[in-house]
């Protein structure tokens, strides 16, 4: 009789999946977002801005940054590329409308609504700051 293999075989119902080990598209870009966020912050905070929030959830809509400036208080959309194309382009009337629907549910007196675009490539990160926008 021969010896019986000590391996488990995994049944096709333990199998590992095949995107299994790949990161999704919306886990790529909510890690994009999320560090484009964090280079936007350091960047406002080595501008002299406080950081008083950060990814505000007002119903449905979101400010990435809620930042002083002085006496004035800024919602801050940051918007982040990889590809080349410029960040702020994708900010349009609806996000912006979103944005100001935001803006209406905090608590902050909001003075101006500000963007800031990273654009990361190979050769560095390049950083945008429009202040009052809107």
């Amino acid at each position: 009789m021969t010896p019986r293999s000590n391996r488990i075989r995994p049944s096709n119902r333990f199998a590992r999946p095949a995107h299994a080990g790949r990161t999704s598209r919306i886990g790529r870009s909510g890690r994009l977002g999320q560090r484009g966020e964090d280079i936007a912050a350091a960047y406002l905070i080595s501008r002299g801005c406080t950081i008083l929030e950060r990814n505000v959830r007002v119903g449905a809509d979101e400010i990435d940054l809620v930042v002083a400036e002085g006496a004035a208080v800024a919602a801050v959309e940051v918007k982040t590329s990889t590809n080349g194309d410029d960040p702020l382009e994708a900010v349009d009337d609806a996000k912006f409308a979103r944005i100001e629907r935001a803006v209406v549910g905090l608590e902050w007196r909001i003075n101006r609504i500000d963007l800031v675009g990273v654009a990361a490539e190979r050769r560095g990160v390049t950083i945008r700051w429009l202040r009052a926008v809107r």
